[in-house]
């Protein structure tokens, strides 16, 4: 039964088509993988095994595109009735939804089934998977690294061989950062490509749902299932063409692709992440594209203040919505969260209003790429998986920030433009720690990206890689 998680979920989903294997069988093999695998890096949150059990002998439980097939849920967003979503945080450890959104019903229509929640940083705010609540997620490829966030869990789940994908959101780079930490592909959709419904929606746009995956066919076809648009969402996305795992069988025309290693802030990456991203531009020259050094327009200053102010906004407005729900907080808040918090009661609705309208004003100045180039190739992040502890809400908040700004100064960009973004796991140092590169494509575009996402893989495969932490 292992060798059937050397397949990916399409993979697992066509074995039980052919009725090679059941999925109690699949739910049971991955719950042993689980239990083996989680002492090593600790991205559980919450175990659903006897669930996940009953789901796979009820009947149909082999229907759908992804039918029988495990799978786990990130500790927020997920949507599932019943499921906790704790944040990571003894605040909201009660938090429990009583309804499916529009997602969880979509990914249960898919056949998935849910054997577990994965850890995030306390509240989600960090970028590592850490918090007072469930500890440490550590790096399958060096335990003592960070495996990002703030899906981080989901990451560790997927590169440890628990499950082939998982699961993850993305607001400020909380899929493609962890996807490039733990080795592995991360696509966050175009902005209201994913709806929220029946959830009040992000009014900046910034959060989508998706998942962290192995393989690109798997991230396209989950896209296919969890896209669409209801009435009442804020933010669209245009249909695409056709499914958008259609679009990883086929390679792209020939690209117009801008190549920059400089984050807005101007400070220079680490040499690793410099050379994986001057390999990867060498790489698709070699496919037949056409690279050339080009940025979009990226003023940081006013683009810093602007995302502050919603981190600051964003953050008092979930503590004040947990304090109506739950009560006050169990113990004093950590000292970037407290922080926050009090910085963001202080900002009154005309900034509010006037940072959402600067940030569509610096997104048309920042479309203007796409009028001379399909696709924008950065590094995914500043420097390789750093040391645990460097990320951690326990720090004061100017540490906090400074510490993440040299981390993870190219992920933002799509969050605030509403731009799809993929982080594709093509290099790793000499230290074998994943290095990831990350294109960009123009809102609504997640099929190109997905073409020459596979086109790359098809290049230089990765999946076959097995990280030191791995059970598979």
């Amino acid at each position: 039964m292992n060798d059937a998680f050397e397949d990916d979920l399409l993979g697992l989903a066509a074995r039980v088509a052919r009725r090679e294997v059941s999925p109690p069988e699949l739910v049971d093999a991955a719950i042993a993988r689980i239990e083996r695998a989680e002492p090593l890096v600790g991205g559980i949150a919450v175990e659903l095994f006897e669930q996940a059990r009953a789901a796979a002998r009820a009947p149909g439980a082999a229907d759908g595109p992804l039918g029988g097939v495990p799978y786990l849920l990130k500790d927020l967003g997920h949507g599932h009735a019943g499921v906790p979503t704790t944040f990571a945080s003894d605040w909201t450890r009660d938090l429990v939804p009583t309804a499916d959104s529009v997602f969880g019903t979509r990914i249960k229509r898919a056949g998935l089934i849910a054997l577990a929640t994965t850890t995030v940083g306390e509240l989600a705010i960090p970028a590592s998977a850490e918090s007072r609540r469930f500890g440490a997620t550590r790096n399958p490829w060096d335990p003592g690294r960070v495996a990002g966030g703030s899906s981080g869990g989901a990451a560790a789940a997927v590169a440890s061989g628990m499950v082939p994908a998982a699961h993850a959101s993305d607001q400020t780079g909380s899929i493609r950062i962890p996807a490039s930490c733990c080795g592995l592909y991360g696509l966050k959709p175009s902005r209201g490509r994913v709806s929220s419904a029946p959830d009040a929606e992000d009014l900046t746009g910034m959060t989508t749902q998706h998942a962290i995956t192995r393989t690109v066919r798997d991230s396209a076809v989950l896209l296919d299932v969890v896209a669409g648009n209801l009435p009442g969402d804020l933010h669209r996305a245009a249909p695409p063409a056709g499914s958008f795992l259609d679009a990883t069988q086929r390679d792209p025309r020939t690209l117009r692709i801008a190549l920059s290693t400089l984050p807005p802030s101007g400070e220079p990456p680490a040499p690793d992440c410099v050379a994986a991203t001057e390999a990867a531009a060498r790489l698709l020259e070699q496919l037949g594209h056409v690279v050339e050094p080009a940025a979009p327009e990226l003023p940081a200053e006013p683009i810093g203040r602007a995302l502050a102010t919603i981190e600051l906004v964003g953050v008092a407005q979930f503590a004040g919505w947990m304090e109506r729900e739950l009560g006050p907080a169990k113990g004093p808040l950590p000292a970037t969260i407290a922080e926050l918090v009090a910085g963001g009661v202080k900002i009154g609705a005309v900034e509010w209003i006037e940072t959402i309208a600067s940030l569509q004003r610096l997104t048309r100045a920042a479309d203007a790429i796409w009028e001379r180039y399909d696709l924008w190739l950065t590094p995914t992040l500043a420097q390789p998986p750093v040391p645990l502890g460097e990320l951690v809400v326990t720090h004061p908040a100017e540490r906090f920030f400074a510490a993440h700004e040299r981390f993870t100064p190219f992920a933002p960009t799509a969050n605030w433009t509403g731009w799809p973004a993929a982080t594709v796991p093509l290099h790793w140092n000499d230290d074998e720690l994943p290095i990831g590169v990350q294109l960009t494509a123009a809102h609504g575009d997640e099929a190109l990206l997905l073409s020459v996402s596979a086109q790359l893989e098809r290049a230089q495969p990765w999946q076959s890689r097995r990280a030191p932490l791995s059970v598979g």
